[in-house]
């Protein structure tokens, strides 16, 4: 496991959580963004994308 990256915004914050994976020849990174307001207007506060990576 790699270090975590956060990145903080009035709003809220974005983290990225990057990883390799030897054994599976496999890289990815899961980016999640939290807004804690965004409950007061109904939309979720936290989202989430995955990204994998395969070198073969």
């Amino acid at each position: 496991m790699l270090p975590e990256l956060h990145l903080f915004f009035p709003q809220g914050d974005l983290r990225t959580m990057p990883v390799y994976i030897p054994l599976l020849d496999l890289a990815g990174v899961k980016i999640v963004n939290v807004h804690p307001g965004n409950r007061t207007i109904g939309l979720p506060t936290v989202m989430a994308l995955l990204i994998l990576i395969r070198s073969s």
